[in-house]
């Protein structure tokens, strides 16, 4: 029987940017990410609020 050996892949990038301007960037994208799951979840709940008074 033959086995394979698992090779480990490596990756590399590449960040012209400063390390300040990624971290400032890095946080404006989670920052936004949570916004918008914060909106949806408050916009769920406001949703479902409307339909039960509407419904009493």
């Amino acid at each position: 029987m033959i086995t394979l050996r698992k090779q480990k892949l490596n990756f590399t990038f590449h960040n012209p940017n400063s390390e300040k301007e990624t971290v400032k960037y890095i946080t404006k994208l989670l920052a936004e990410v949570a916004v918008s799951k914060v909106i949806k979840a408050t916009g769920n709940r406001v949703e479902q609020a409307k339909i039960n008074e509407s419904a009493s």
